[in-house]
């Protein structure tokens, strides 16, 4: 055995030191105890201590007893209640991605003390002793160095030639890549100049994502474009594009896409037609750059990484000579403990998403770059905590590199099913399936991102749009999908955690996005589909669900007609239904309940859906008053809508289960001023909004509610068509 360090404490050392941080034994996993039930963990290395030892030694210096001491303080707060203290430590499984390949060289050791579970990053320096066992290695801080960008070099032209997922990436139909309207020359760093290729030319070139931040004064218009062909000056260029131009010629390439210089700003043509084409920009691009760390164009991202002040230093002893078990264990070396995002329990089939980001992206905040980043084939990205390359077979940190992992729930690409889809997916299929939930996942990343002009909230997620309708086969309107309407409508604004929604929506700022049927209207992180429908509610055949709503018209009117996928200016959904008025809703912003007091029938089929389909019902049909009250579980989309005073309910799907149940929005009478900016001259009479969204859940049907009553009010009330914009 090595001699002990004097940092660390005898029972440490021949301890849990000697073991390797239990990196030698399987895997630590937690099990289901056969005889009460319980979560065991099992694997790694077990060791018992004296509880007022183990705080004693901490106290003296021990590295290791002070390191548990200090991320573990509720264990050390609870000692005289537990007088031994049991300790398991070892590796996790490696994570893996969709396609189950490896998603980092690094180790994952968690650490459990008692009842208490936490997970560390283990890493070392690549010429320490110990990076013979230990596969993470230390931050590269310099990523502007010669040689770190000739790794990141070796690295993306192994992806180019190895990797088979990524040589299956699908060219453009005609065989070949075909190049976008023009690009930056970087061939001659004393003369970098736009050019214009050709139709129908081809070659290879690198594509740019980035966030503006900021106005770049010096983009290019339809004055300063001749100069610019000629030749553009370094100084005038964000810091962020020079650092661009810099990364594009140590990879080798020569041309470079950044949509500031290669879309001319001031020409609503060219933005059109170069919109139309953006899919395949990125799509088609040898490598992506990703300066995930600049917060703005004049930031630049080849700027030296943050350092790390939650990491903790300890020795390494290396295993015994498995040819010689008796021979001392001599090799030490120094690695490296940084507490991560992860948790003990992770089972095979859930999908670690928190582990594909860094947590420190200033382009996974930004719409716009959601989907330059999921169109890309591969990507090399700069952010502030790694150098990385994601592709379709793999992600990987250029050398090994440590980076943190990220709370927030993340994409990293799109499975091959839609990456290079040849043909739209079979409806009800498996394949089909999970087209939709991807799409989903897509929507509440989308959502939770910042734009800078709210009205281009359709726009930046069209060619993700047109790369799922392909996917699907499906119609696009205006973030649904028409063939899954009724379960679409069913987004969710999701809330801060204590109930309270944030107050902007779509019609308070002055600026369109979207109809108010579409999450696409909602300024927030939406959930683009309730937990009260499930996949069994898009089945055609479904048993669970039953449609209480027939859609009869859903047409949207896109802002340019060549970008059928982009922003709208107006959208009308038709659905034939029964309506119900709400006078007065109590309580409408509860976390769980709304208490609806009083409600009366729908207004007549003439008036309130402008069809005539019969003869009205009467307050004699149905009663006005209750008895009780009705509990509903009612969420408004924005808290101002708290001040509607006439809201109207109408059902969407009836839950076909042992207690039954209903679903259905709220809807609020449209200003006069909005239906004129967005319904077409052909609406007239009443038109509605929606508000909300509301459900008689099956288990408070077993409560003394009267739901029933509203049920009954329903049936008793003719379909009428309710126009919705």
């Amino acid at each position: 055995m090595p001699p002990l360090r004097r940092s660390i404490c005898a029972f440490a050392w021949e301890g849990v030191f000697t073991a390797g941080f239990g990196i030698w034994h399987d895997p630590l996993q937690e099990t289901r105890n056969n005889s009460d039930g319980n979560w065991q963990p099992s694997g790694g290395y077990e060791y018992t201590d004296s509880s007022a030892m183990w705080l004693k030694c901490a106290r003296s210096g021990c590295l290791w007893c002070g390191f548990l001491a200090k991320h573990f303080p509720r264990t050390a707060r609870e000692c005289e209640d537990s007088p031994l203290l049991t300790v398991r430590i070892g590796r996790q499984p490696r994570p893996t991605s969709m396609s189950d390949q490896p998603m980092g060289e690094y180790d994952d050791l968690t650490i459990v003390l008692n009842k208490d579970a936490m997970t560390f990053r283990l890493y070392t320096s690549a010429d320490d002793p110990a990076a013979a066992w230990i596969k993470g290695r230390t931050r590269i801080p310099h990523v502007n160095d010669t040689q770190v960008l000739a790794l990141a070099k070796t690295c993306v032209e192994e992806c180019a030639r190895d990797h088979e997922h990524c040589q299956a990436v699908p060219r453009h139909p005609s065989g070949f890549t075909p190049l976008p309207t023009r690009l930056i020359d970087c061939s001659d760093p004393r003369c970098i100049r736009l050019i214009k290729t050709d139709p129908g030319a081809r070659g290879t070139y690198i594509a740019l994502s980035y966030v503006w931040g900021e106005d770049q004064p010096n983009r290019t218009t339809r004055a300063n474009i001749p100069t610019y062909m000629v030749r553009i000056d370094p100084s005038l260029l964000p810091q962020t594009i020079r650092d661009a131009i810099r990364v594009t010629q140590a990879l080798g390439i020569r041309l470079l896409w950044a949509d500031s210089l290669c879309i001319i700003q001031d020409s609503p043509e060219d933005k059109h037609r170069e919109l139309a084409y953006m899919l395949n920009v990125y799509r088609y691009a040898y490598l992506t750059i990703d300066a995930a760390s600049a917060a703005c164009a004049s930031e630049g991202f080849l700027h030296n990484q943050r350092p790390l002040n939650t990491q903790a230093m300890l020795p390494f002893i290396g295993p015994p000579d498995r040819a010689a078990p008796s021979a001392a264990l001599t090799e030490i070396g120094n690695v490296y403990l940084l507490p991560c995002d992860s948790v003990l329990r992770q089972t095979s089939d859930v999908e670690t998403h928190s582990e594909i980001l860094s947590c420190a992206s200033q382009t996974g905040r930004r719409a716009w770059c959601l989907q330059e980043t999921l169109m890309s084939t591969r990507l090399l990205v700069f952010s502030s905590e790694t150098l990385q390359l994601r592709c379709q077979s793999a992600i990987q940190n250029i050398g090994g590199a440590l980076h943190r992992t990220s709370a927030h729930w993340d994409l990293a690409r799109l499975p091959p099913t839609i990456f290079d889809a040849v043909r739209p997916a079979s409806r009800g299929s498996e394949e089909w399936w999970a087209v939709h939930r991807i799409w989903e996942n897509v929507v509440r990343d989308y959502s939770r991102r910042l734009l800078s002009h709210p009205s281009d909230k359709l726009a930046a997620c069209a060619g993700l749009a047109e790369m799922f309708a392909h996917a699907l086969g499906a119609t696009y309107v205006a973030g649904l999908w028409h063939d899954t309407l009724l379960v679409n409508l069913f987004w969710q604004p999701c809330d801060d955690g204590a109930g309270r929604l944030p107050p902007a929506s779509y019609r308070h700022d002055g600026q369109y996005r979207a109809p108010s049927w579409s999450w696409a209207s909602f300024e927030g992180e939406v959930m683009p589909r309730v937990s009260s429908l499930p996949d069994s509610a898009l089945r055609d055949e479904s048993t669970e669900f039953q449609a209480m709503a027939e859609l009869v018209e859903c047409a949207v009117m896109p802002e340019d007609e060549n970008l059928p996928f982009g922003a709208v200016v107006r959208g009308l959904l038709t659905l034939r239904t029964r309506m119900l008025k709400v006078q007065s809703i109590v309580g409408s912003h509860a976390h769980r309940a709304s208490l609806v007091q009083y409600l009366v029938p729908a207004e007549t089929a003439q008036d309130a859906g402008h069809n005539e389909l019969g003869p009205h019902h009467s307050n004699d049909t149905v009663p006005s008053t209750f008895s009780k009250p009705i509990y509903l579980w009612s969420r408004l989309d924005s808290d101002e809508d708290d001040t509607v005073q006439d809201l109207w309910i109408v059902p969407i799907w009836r839950i076909c289960k042992a207690n039954g149940g209903i679903l259905g929005l709220v809807l609020g009478e449209a200003e006069p001023n909005t239906v004129r900016q967005t319904a077409s001259g052909g609406v007239v009479g009443r038109v509605y909004r929606r508000v909300g969204h509301w459900a008689i859940d099956p288990d408070e049907r077993r409560r003394d509610t009267y739901a029933w009553e509203l049920e009954e009010m329903f049936k008793a009330n003719q379909a009428v068509d309710v126009r919705i914009i």
